[in-house]
């Protein structure tokens, strides 16, 4: 999505080593769930930053913040 949004935009010479960036990170995620069955452990372990702590951490089985509730 990030990358054909540069295209639409015009940005594609000024942002081509970033939308270069992002197909090659599509390349190994593929690849790397061809592989193993699974996603990126960079995928995996992300959490979204709560610096308040409102949230919870958004691990499975984390407490939600009453958001699920």
């Amino acid at each position: 999505m990030s990358s054909s949004s540069i295209d639409r935009v015009g940005l594609a010479e000024r942002e081509s080593s970033l939308r270069q960036e992002m197909l090659d990170s599509r390349v190994r995620a593929r690849q790397h769930t061809r592989k193993h069955g699974q996603d990126l452990p960079e995928v995996t372990q992300w959490v979204v930053q709560d610096g308040d702590n409102t949230q919870g951490s958004g691990a499975p089985g984390s407490d939600t913040g009453g958001d699920n509730e």
